[in-house]
């Protein structure tokens, strides 16, 4: 079939027009995913710690998505939807990042505080045994001095504890 140059610029301009509705009604109908990556990416990089913590995987997404993008507007929506799951593993993997970065700081706060207890534990019984050792003391002084050690007031504390 032999078009004429005329009936080829008027087929072209068609499919351009149709091209152009199909790919505006696609960016309108773009995957969910795609616009739930596209937020959590954007709610990542308001953020400077996690912008900084996640910043290859944050690119990575944002490159899949224009990918997915460019595959739409070339009418190729299998590979789009693709690129959109590409993008949303993506920030799957830079929001898990920035978790495991907060997980990892509750960590330190917890373990720092555990060290404190343990640190406080050992001053404690380290004080417990030096009175006992005071008072064994006193008490053998006591009995060679020919005082009675059981005069020496009880070791338990005044209101019977706690």
């Amino acid at each position: 079939m032999n078009l004429s140059s005329f009936s080829r610029g008027w087929l072209a301009v068609g499919a351009g027009l149709v091209a152009a509705f199909a790919t505006s009604g696609l960016l309108a109908e773009s995957s969910g995913g795609a616009t739930e990556a596209a937020a959590t990416i954007q709610a990542l990089s308001s953020k400077p710690e996690a912008r900084k913590l996640a910043a290859e995987p944050i690119q990575q997404a944002r490159k899949a998505l224009g990918r997915a993008l460019d595959a739409r507007r070339a009418g190729d929506q299998r590979h789009a939807g693709m690129l959109d799951q590409v993008a949303a593993e993506w920030v799957g993997v830079a929001d898990a990042v920035v978790r495991s970065a907060q997980i990892e700081k509750q960590a330190d706060a917890l373990q720092r505080k555990v060290a404190e207890a343990e640190t406080r534990i050992v001053r404690a019984k380290a004080l417990l045994e030096e009175t006992v050792a005071r008072r064994a003391r006193a008490a053998q002084k006591l009995q060679e001095l020919g005082h009675d050690p059981a005069a020496l007031p009880s070791a338990e504390p005044p209101g019977g504890g706690r």
